[in-house]
């Protein structure tokens, strides 16, 4: 069997860096450099060769997305009490509350993404 990634990568790709930055998860510099050379969008083609355009964007943003959190819990040395709270106010975006101008970009980030994957998925 011959796997292939997905030919929209490139475009998926851009769609996570652009999304990332609009949602203030990665400023300009040497966040925005690592965030393009983790490879969100290659990675998403490579797990789902034959998405549509949109869907691949999504699937690379959930990764850059998880892939920042984390970052951000590593990097910036936070409390076990800083990350019970943020993860809290995660929560509270999955079980839909609109955290649309909330002050902590990965709040608003993952209610934009989370609003967006709802949208899409089938239900059930």
């Amino acid at each position: 069997m011959i796997t292939i990634c997905n030919s929209y990568w490139i475009h998926a790709e851009r769609q996570a860096r652009s999304w990332a930055a609009r949602h203030g998860l990665v400023s300009e510099g040497e966040q925005a450099r690592r965030l393009g050379r983790m490879g969100h969008g290659r990675m998403a083609g490579w797990l789902t060769p034959h998405a549509d355009p949109a869907e691949l964007g999504v699937k690379a943003e959930w990764g850059a997305f998880v892939a920042l959190v984390d970052d951000r819990f590593d990097q910036e040395g936070q409390s076990p009490a800083e990350v019970r709270k943020l993860l809290q106010q995660l929560l509270e975006v999955l079980s839909g509350a609109d955290r649309s101008e909330h002050p902590v970009a990965a709040v608003r980030a993952l209610g934009d993404l989370w609003g967006r994957t709802k949208a899409a998925a089938r239900p059930g």
